[in-house]
């Protein structure tokens, strides 16, 4: 409920300022453009809880933001030549050291300047409708109703238009007496005298949806939703006052997932400490403790979206002209927070809308869209990309991937391409030969496969692709499930050749634990982060030895199906980099110009069986993009010609 004050201050803007209701409504609160804040990011559907510190100087353009108490710090430096640099600081732990801090530099380019980055949101689209409220000075509470006796100490109107910061100009055409005129109307029904000198900054001024105490605090409350048809993005941020002006309490979007790039999800981010000011040496890269920076192996442009993982948290973006790119936004909450974003977020856009609207094969309503197809406006060629549409036997749906960029996608690709050969043993055909398979296989129905996961926004689909194989092969030695820690492979492997969220291979993996003896289970370990950690294991809680690992034979859709049912799930690499991927819906995917040469695998995932839909042969698929992927986290992958190299690099565990 609207408190006294917040009534008062309403009725003297409304009948001091005719015709501004518009503009008045939306004098969005401004954290400063040098602050520190502390707080957590926290994502209930991937079990996550991940603590940051951040520091930001939007005149020096640079920025610096650490997560896990500094276990991964990130900066994010424009002044560097020719267009800015990325700097990440992460554990390493391999065969030889333990824990050991190594910096990764990544340049920006012509097309990818780096910036400073915010760790609050855009306040585009975000509306404030009950009232306003000034900011308490000298320790008042938002609440309190000051007498002609103690009216706010705040400098005399001559100095209002600077302290206005743009807003009075907007309002009254830059004219310093109507400011005066105004301010001078609230001041005299707040303390009684219209020309006393105590007078309100405007800057002191925020308007609110509602007034509440939010984790003990009394709060301003501002919100953005956004509807389409049965589904709701609601995006809250609650703000406080303090000694040095608004200050953010807590952010919480409910709906569609912009942070990690995916998902119709919920997350949070709690501030806990804000200040506006910082010695300039935490801009220093720590040179001595991480010796040199080199460049991270692989593609750099696969990289930056790892190197800067808060852009995706807090993005938030303003809506597109186009018609049908309105719709998209309504349906999936999506804005951009500058013109060139905007443009740039376009040209994707109708990229993926002329590959991704392709509709189901037997003619129903495109997913993305709904029934009934686009609303107010007629689906045309541009939208519709014909290709071999009678023949698709899978159907896609453009989904909330569809305005990103190959790179950003590629960051959740996390299969390293070392083309280095592996250890395993080879495939024992003899074995099997004779051998009578079931026409269909799904270890899920048997209770050897655990949930799917979400990796977040880290390239360690390798790390998944190995435990999933390794909790199939201890169930099927057990009779119990249990799920296995892929953090412990991210943080201690690397002596293997892994590299964390910046990739890794699952026989890799495979090496470090048969030389320690086991891997942790995810009890004992403890959660997964989505983010590199300190290696931590407890060597006398490890489970599942290995004495070894088989490769199936390359290529061999039979001897990989004789695997899956005698051995349980298995890890297999596949070529994920196509658009069809990312919109896959439901039906047996098929992709044309999928590779399927070892050089051409760029995800990994796990194999839980296979089966026959439509007439057509298919692998039952695992992803760790989460259930609100694909069919509930799955995708069927045709069998035919090894389509996107399912059976190209599979294996599987050998336990002690």
């Amino acid at each position: 409920m609207m408190g006294v004050l917040g009534w008062l201050l309403a009725a003297a803007l409304g009948s001091s300022v005719q015709g501004h209701d518009d503009a008045l409504s939306h004098p969005h609160p401004h954290f400063g453009s040098v602050y520190h804040v502390r707080g957590v990011i926290s994502l209930p559907y991937a079990e996550i809880e991940e603590p940051f510190e951040a520091w930001y100087n939007l005149t020096g353009n640079k920025s610096r933001i650490q997560y896990y108490g500094g276990q991964v710090i990130t900066y994010q430096l424009a002044g560097v030549k020719p267009y800015g640099m990325r700097y990440k600081i992460t554990p390493e732990t391999t065969e030889k050291e333990v824990n050991v801090r190594k910096c990764f530099q990544l340049p920006g380019s012509k097309e990818d300047v780096v910036k400073a980055q915010s760790v609050f949101p855009s306040l585009d689209g975000f509306k404030a409708q009950g009232g306003s409220f000034p900011h308490p000075h000298r320790g008042r509470t938002p609440d309190s109703f000051p007498n002609p006796e103690k009216c706010w100490d705040v400098p005399q109107p001559t100095q209002m238009p600077a302290c206005w910061d743009g807003l009075g100009k907007s309002l009254h055409g830059g004219s310093a007496p109507d400011v005066r005129r105004l301010w001078g109307s609230i001041n005299s029904i707040l303390c009684g005298e219209r020309e006393r000198h105590g007078w309100i900054c405007p800057r002191s001024l925020a308007w609110f949806l509602r007034e509440e105490y939010y984790q003990g605090q009394y709060c301003a409350v501002w919100q953005n939703v956004t509807r389409w048809e049965q589904k709701k993005n609601v995006y809250t941020l609650w703000v406080t006052n303090s000694s040095c002006g608004v200050a953010p309490v807590h952010y919480e979007m409910r709906g569609y997932n912009s942070l990690l790039g995916s998902h119709y999800d919920k997350y949070e981010i709690s501030y806990t400490e804000f200040d506006n000011s910082f010695p300039p040496s935490v801009f220093d890269i720590p040179v001595n403790e991480t010796k040199k920076c080199g460049l991270l192996p692989g593609s750099v442009a696969e990289h930056r979206v790892l190197a800067n993982p808060m852009e995706d948290l807090v993005g938030r973006h303003r809506p597109w002209a186009h018609e049908v790119f309105h719709h998209y936004r309504r349906r999936f909450g999506r804005h951009y927070g500058s013109a060139r974003e905007l443009e740039h977020r376009q040209r994707i856009f109708v990229h993926n809308m002329r590959y991704g609207h392709r509709g189901d094969p037997r003619g129903r309503p495109p997913l993305f869209w709904g029934h009934g197809g686009l609303r107010g406006a007629a689906p045309t060629p541009r939208f519709v990309h014909s290709k071999n549409r009678a023949a698709l036997s899978y159907s896609l749906a453009l989904n909330h991937l569809a305005d990103r960029t190959p790179q950003e996608m590629a960051a959740m690709r996390g299969r390293r391409r070392s083309g280095d050969p592996n250890h395993g043993l080879p495939f024992p055909a003899e074995h099997y030969a004779g051998i009578i398979l079931p026409e269909s296989l799904d270890w899920r129905l048997y209770g050897a496969v655990t949930p799917v996961k979400d990796q977040a926004v880290c390239g360690s689909c390798w790390s998944f692709a190995t435990t999933g194989a390794m909790e199939g092969a201890l169930f099927l030695k057990t009779g119990v499930l249990t799920p296995l820690s892929q953090q412990v492979l991210i943080d201690c492997s690397w002596g293997f050749g892994n590299y964390a969220c910046d990739g890794g291979e699952e026989w890799r993996a495979y090496e470090w634990i048969k030389k320690h003896g086991g891997i942790a289970s995810t009890e004992s370990y403890g959660p997964y982060l989505g983010q590199n950690g300190y290696c931590h294991y407890n060597q006398s809680e490890l489970v599942a030895p290995l004495t070894g690992y088989v490769t199936v034979e390359p290529g061999n859709a039979e001897a990989l199906k004789a695997a899956l049912f005698k051995h349980g799930p298995v890890a297999v690499n596949i070529d994920a980099s196509h658009k069809s991927f990312t919109f896959y819906a439901n039906g047996v995917y098929e992709e044309p110009h999928c590779g399927n040469e070892t050089s051409e695998l760029d995800h990994a995932v796990l194999a839980v069986g296979y089966g026959v839909l439509h007439g057509k042969s298919y692998w039952l698929i695992k992803n760790s993009w989460s259930t609100f992927w694909g069919n509930d986290g799955y995708i069927l992958m045709a069998m035919k010609d090894n389509n996107c190299g399912v059976a190209t690099a599979a294996s599987f565990p050998i336990l002690a």
